[in-house]
């Protein structure tokens, strides 16, 4: 599963059906991530993450983007929390990978707006 969210004017954390978390959390005002280590929590380098459920948020200022990405996650209804960090219309990007042969791929794309500080709610069923 991928999400992206573009221009920054928000973050996000995602918490899967068993509550594990990854991403902004509103709260602390850190990245948090339950699914791999602190050190790769902000690194690009997929290669790695081959456990199912394991995740990393990374962002990038030059893009003006925010990514998520979480290999195989665990089936079930889980939550995204998108906090504003900014003022203004975001694009949020999800994509859902099925099969080998990618013939169960499906895109959500939402569109919202949000102001600095407000906090909102997304429930995601990953299929």
């Amino acid at each position: 599963m991928g999400i992206d969210l573009s221009p920054r004017v928000a973050e996000f954390m995602y918490t899967d059906p068993l509550g594990k978390r990854v991403g902004y959390d509103p709260i602390s005002g850190k990245i948090v991530n339950d699914l791999v280590d602190q050190e790769n929590a902000r690194s690009y380098d997929y290669q790695d993450v081959t456990e199912s459920g394991v995740g990393i948020y990374a962002t990038s200022d030059e893009e003006d983007i925010s990514h998520l990405f979480i290999f195989s996650p665990f089936f079930g209804e889980g939550s995204l929390t998108i906090t504003g960090i900014g003022n203004g219309e975001y694009k949020l990007i999800k994509l859902f990978e099925g099969g080998m042969d990618g013939d169960n791929n499906k895109i959500i794309i939402i569109t919202n707006t949000i102001t600095v500080g407000e906090v909102q709610t997304v429930t995601i069923e990953i299929p």
